[in-house]
């Protein structure tokens, strides 16, 4: 069981933030746009049937105004920065508390890439972190386990891994909540 989980954590460990300077600086229209990110995201996708972004939920996120209008049909570096951020936070968070959350950076396009860069730095540390935590609570749930359990180990720290998303998915809302309260001011 441990071994399948070190092929997890090493197939994880791969995965790395899309620095600014990876994205072309150049518009693409909206297949250009699907095919890119789908080449850089689908590794994060569950089942290969899955599509990281489709040309209806773009134009969704427009409508929403989580992405500003594309210019001419074509989408700039911008947008895919914005796009990339969408993907990786509507894991754990709604489509509002993202709009939120990148409300700022959607006013002022001038922050993004600053914002970016901070947003895959702390994506890169987080991911560190959690590989380097996640042998040592995998051990401790193993432990409690008697040597005949020991195949439920993994189906246990699947819950245990789980039940720690839901808290933190709730802070990060009650952080967006007040941080709304505080802009209503």
């Amino acid at each position: 069981m441990e071994t399948i989980l070190q092929e997890l954590l090493a197939a994880m460990q791969q995965d790395e933030p899309i620095p600014f300077d990876a994205i072309p600086s150049i518009d693409l229209y909206m297949d250009q746009v699907t095919t890119y990110l789908d080449s850089l995201l689908s590794s994060n996708l569950r089942s290969q049937e899955d599509k990281v972004f489709t040309k209806t939920m773009i134009n969704n996120y427009t409508k929403d105004g989580l992405l500003p209008s594309p210019v001419k049909k074509k989408y700039t570096r911008c947008h895919l920065m914005l796009l990339i951020m969408i993907f990786k936070l509507k894991q754990t968070l709604s489509i509002s508390d993202i709009g939120q959350l990148l409300s700022p950076v959607i006013q002022n396009p001038d922050l993004l890439p600053s914002f970016y860069e901070q947003f895959c730095q702390i994506e890169q540390m987080q991911k560190q972190e959690f590989l380097s935590r996640t042998q040592q609570e995998f051990t401790e749930v193993q432990n409690l386990l008697a040597e005949s359990q020991a195949t439920e180990a993994l189906r246990l720290y699947a819950m245990a891994l789980a039940a720690q998303a839901a808290s933190q998915k709730r802070l990060a809302e009650k952080i967006l909540d007040q941080l709304q309260a505080e802009s209503q001011k």
